[in-house]
């Protein structure tokens, strides 16, 4: 069986942006964190 290409779910995106954007650990972005992680939408 040839490999599938796997896409994320949506909650596994949300996650890693998640991650990247608590850089205290705390499970919360808050602070300083907030404004430093900026998730644009480019124009389509």
């Amino acid at each position: 069986m040839a490999a599938q290409n796997q896409i994320p779910s949506n909650t596994d995106l949300f996650d890693a942006y998640f991650r990247k954007a608590d850089l205290e650990g705390d499970g919360q972005i808050s602070g300083a964190e907030a404004p430093s992680f900026d998730l644009t939408y480019p124009n389509v």
